[in-house]
């Protein structure tokens, strides 16, 4: 009786006893971006320098779990290309220095292949992720030229696993340039046009101003010589007053 009376007891006991907690291997991910905005900013539309700059990303995993996810950025749903509100868009890129691809949106959403390096951060780490941001075309206007995106942290099955969303654009400066074209030659940083034989008429120089601007202008022309040639002559070039 007695044995019976214990074994009843042990086994009570194991039913009531609370099982072992089944260790959290979450992956639980935030992304940081340093600057909100990825804005090219002071842009000479004329100075033939490329219009580029590099952002970063910060992947955070406060979880007990490792994560791996391939970074997407995704439009708002409006039409690919940096736009100021009026006229047209900028085409960009963006390029993905960790994994080396490129990961512009251009049909509204990074093209994801098996090919891409996936982002892997394990328990209590984090990992920075380089972007480089070009900007191409003619910029005809100045302005801020922007367009917002959604960062998205995907795993391979497709699930988000963080989101963020982040301005990238350019700001173009006021600017113009002047430039000549045709029988002019240049000395000590000066136009000099050699206008033939002096006589009355006008002179059969072919000889061309052009100008761009990234809005309207006006041009005003003002004689340093009174209107009148410089009676120096430099090698048969009579430079204009």
């Amino acid at each position: 009786m007695t044995k019976a009376v214990l074994t009843t007891l042990l086994l009570g006991s194991a039913l009531t006893t609370p099982a072992l907690a089944k260790p959290d291997d979450t992956c639980r991910l935030r992304i940081d971006a340093t600057q909100g905005q990825w804005i090219i900013n002071g842009y000479d539309a004329f100075s033939n320098s490329p219009a580029t700059a590099s952002f970063d990303l910060t992947f955070i995993n406060s979880g007990e779990g490792a994560c791996r996810f391939l970074p997407i950025f995704q439009t708002d749903g409006s039409p690919f290309g940096l736009s100021s509100g009026n006229g047209d868009s900028l085409p960009y890129s963006l390029f993905d220095l960790y994994g080396g691809y490129d990961a512009t949106p251009v049909g509204g959403r990074t093209l994801r292949t098996a090919n891409h390096r996936r982002v892997e951060i394990a328990p209590r780490a984090q990992q920075i992720v380089r972007y480089t941001l070009t900007v191409g075309g003619s910029p005809t206007a100045d302005g801020l030229f922007k367009q917002r995106l959604a960062i998205i942290a995907e795993d391979d099955n497709g699930s988000s696993l963080a989101e963020r969303s982040v301005n990238v654009g350019i700001h173009i400066l006021p600017s113009a340039t002047l430039g000549l074209a045709g029988a002019f030659q240049r000395h000590n940083g000066q136009a000099d046009i050699d206008l033939g034989e002096l006589q009355t008429g006008i002179a059969a120089v072919p000889l061309a101003l052009y100008v761009q601007s990234t809005r309207g202008y006006s041009l005003a022309f003002k004689s340093l010589n009174a209107g009148n040639l410089n009676s120096r002559v430099r090698n048969g070039l009579y430079p204009i007053g």
